[in-house]
């Protein structure tokens, strides 16, 4: 799968087993991330997706919020019949903290602050 800048997926490859592209801009929130998720990808460094086909094309600029958003993309056949890309802004993290006491653990969400 491609990942950063620059990244291209053409219509209807026919990669069918492979993942929907999903990358947060600016890379990875390093607060975030866990051991269990480390991975080599190149960072998207630019608020800048869109999808073009013989006859037009659509160029999405994110203005706000880039460091909150990521970019979504993939072919058609898998979800539905078209090949497609957006935009989705995390606009509060969540992560989990357990809580271990007399044999027992219980694991609670929590949230960033503001």
């Amino acid at each position: 799968m491609p990942d950063g800048s620059g990244a291209l997926i053409h219509f209807n490859n026919g990669k069918k087993q492979y993942p929907a592209y999903q990358q947060p801009l600016y890379g990875e929130d390093l607060t975030m991330k866990t051991t269990e998720d480390a991975k080599t990808e190149q960072a998207v460094r630019l608020p800048v997706f869109g999808i073009i086909r013989e006859s037009g094309a659509i160029l999405g600029i994110i203005e706000e919020g880039a460091a909150a958003a990521a970019i979504h993309a993939d072919i058609s056949g898998k979800l539905n019949s078209y090949n497609y890309v957006y935009p989705s802004f995390n606009v509060m993290n969540k992560g989990e903290v357990t809580l271990q006491a007399n044999g027992q653990e219980r694991t609670l969400p929590r949230f960033q602050e503001r």
